[in-house]
């Protein structure tokens, strides 16, 4: 399996995170800034949908996308490879640790978001 450069990434920050070297992460709650209702759809025109992976729900939100970073199309693709880290994040080698790992793994998505020009 070849190594993308987002993995690379991911797997340097894994080293800072587990050294908590990172601030405490809190949920941020998001609101639709579509003024005219909306149609459930984000802004690179895919549908959001509900985080079906284990370890990734209830997390802080509840809505992700695929294709993700790491280029898995499903969520059960995803859930395999983020599962390989599951020992890291029993030991609490960080408390950000499984936060981090869902983010790039089960990236938020927000429905009817736009950004204002």
């Amino acid at each position: 399996m070849a190594f993308s450069r987002a993995m690379f990434l991911a797997l340097g920050l894994l080293g800072v995170l587990c050294v908590g070297v990172l601030a405490e992460l809190q949920p941020v709650v998001v609101q639709s800034s579509n003024p005219n209702g909306g149609n459930g759809l984000n802004p690179s025109g895919g549908r959001c949908e509900e985080i079906t992976i284990p370890m990734c729900k209830g997390i802080g939100y509840n809505l992700t996308q695929m294709p993700n970073e790491m280029n898995h199309d499903t969520q059960d693709e995803a859930g395999l490879e983020v599962h390989q880290f599951w020992p890291l994040v029993e030991i609490k080698c960080s408390s950000d640790l499984k936060f981090f790992l869902c983010s790039m793994y089960t990236p938020i998505c927000i429905e009817d978001y736009y950004k204002v020009k």
